[in-house]
């Protein structure tokens, strides 16, 4: 089922994630499920694991404490107690890392190697179907970053699989030639590619060398390839460059496209521009919800707890639509649950950082690694963690990753210790015995 859930997160986003009866849908519902099941007693070794204050643990009792703090006051405020729940959501999805914990544990790694090839191929098919129907369902703009991510993070361990490249080309095609231009996925794409690079020197010598040969080559190429209608050339690296830039800077990325064109904005960069100038709009708009939600933090227990659980954003939008997350995870935590909420969300996110440091497997490190800074570069740019879509793959991978180093790292640290006991017994039995002669009898 942890399989299901990855691949249906990953290739179907908010599609997938909806499946159920209100409010109960796919990923609470397996979330209840593990929580009743309580395989190997898990509820109880990570209440212990938190009192003796281990860092994982210890974050995550901090960020669910907090979440359950914030809901009992909405509840005490007169808010109602199902839409309270719906917005702490993002307090109590760190759950699911302890869930994949325990999933990990019992896994071997040829199952979890056919899991990762499970959940890229259904992403592939699913891009081939959208592109060749021209229907494109929902998709978070995190999604198409992760998987690519798992793939080049594993390039070692899938070195004999022939279908890394083809389906690597499918994975990303859509990032780029699709009708979306958010930044997420190639913010998110880039800093997993550079949190790999930096995992070694040499590495990070050849993936200098590498981006720098292939700017240079897109700078002359990308501008010939065309994209889809109503945008530039989408392996132009200086168009890329302005879709970032432009949900903060739209001028300036404007400038950018112009200085592309030398002036003459004429055929896909003219489609781009217009792109960028609704892009303004868009950045206004966001930029104003933000202003808003800090202005909302009037006195000193507002800015330190928030505003409470259940709390309506729709006042604080220019034009009034009902939306639940202001695409930003800083606002959303320091909104709902004060300056306290976002630092127990930063400690947790530090705290998995540093777990990932640890794994003992130099391939599943990296992975982590890659992962975790691909998802909080995500999360700075759109909605990732406070939706189902994005924080329950995201907390459910990083758990199994490291459940499944564990079980290894322990196997191991037993037959490392099992071989010291058997040289220590071959070599008493090889050790000459030694009787020493009788003393001669005197009288």
């Amino acid at each position: 089922m942890w399989a299901v859930l990855l691949a249906g997160y990953f290739a179907f986003s908010r599609d997938f994630s909806y499946l159920g009866i209100p409010p109960v849908f796919i990923g609470e519902a397996y979330l209840f499920f593990k929580v009743v099941e309580n395989t190997r007693n898990w509820i109880s070794r990570f209440v212990t694991d938190a009192m003796r204050l281990r860092l994982l643990p210890a974050a995550i009792a901090m960020h669910l404490s907090w979440g359950i703090i914030e809901v009992g006051r909405s509840w005490c405020m007169g808010r109602g107690l199902l839409m309270s729940v719906r917005t702490a959501a993002f307090n109590y999805y760190p759950l699911y890392a302890l869930i994949g914990i325990v999933i990990g544990g019992s896994l071997t790694k040829p199952a979890f190697i056919r899991v990762l090839k499970l959940v890229v191929v259904v992403y592939a098919v699913r891009t081939l179907i959208a592109d060749i129907t021209k229907v494109y369902p929902i998709s978070t703009p995190g999604s198409p970053a992760i998987v690519p991510i798992i793939m080049i993070a594993m390039w070692a361990q899938l070195r004999d699989w022939k279908w890394k490249y083809p389906l690597l080309l499918i994975c990303t095609y859509q990032m780029f030639f699709s009708s979306h231009h958010g930044r997420g996925p190639l913010l998110g794409l880039v800093a997993g590619i550079l949190a790999i690079a930096v995992s070694s020197w040499s590495r990070f010598v050849r993936f200098c060398m590498g981006t720098a040969a292939l700017m240079i080559l897109l700078m002359f190429v990308g501008p010939l390839i065309p994209g889809p209608s109503g945008g530039g050339p989408p392996l132009d690296p200086v168009v890329q460059i302005a879709r970032i830039i432009a949900s903060d800077h739209p001028d300036a990325a404007i400038r950018m496209i112009k200085w592309r064109a030398n002036g003459k904005l004429t055929g896909d960069y003219a489609d781009e521009m217009n792109n960028l100038i609704g892009a303004r709009g868009t950045a206004m708009w966001r930029q104003e919800i933000w202003k808003n939600a800090m202005h909302s933090l009037n006195t000193p227990l507002l800015r330190l707890m928030g505003n409470g659980e259940a709390t309506s954003l729709q006042d604080l939008t220019p034009d009034g639509q009902d939306i639940h997350t202001p695409h930003n995870i800083s606002i959303y935590a320091i909104y709902y649950t004060g300056w306290v909420g976002l630092g127990t969300f930063f400690f947790l996110m530090f705290a998995l950082w540093h777990e990932s440091q640890q794994l003992v497997d130099p391939r599943l490190r990296v992975l982590a690694s890659a992962v975790i800074w691909s998802s909080l570069l995500i999360t700075l740019t759109g909605n990732f963690m406070e939706a189902p879509f994005g924080a329950i793959p995201f907390y459910l991978f990083i758990g199994v990753i490291i459940g499944l180093d564990r079980q290894y790292a322990a196997l191991a640290k037993q037959s490392r210790r099992l071989a010291r006991v058997r040289r220590v017994e071959q070599h008493a039995e090889e050790a000459p015995s030694y009787s020493p002669s009788p003393r001669p009898m005197t009288a």
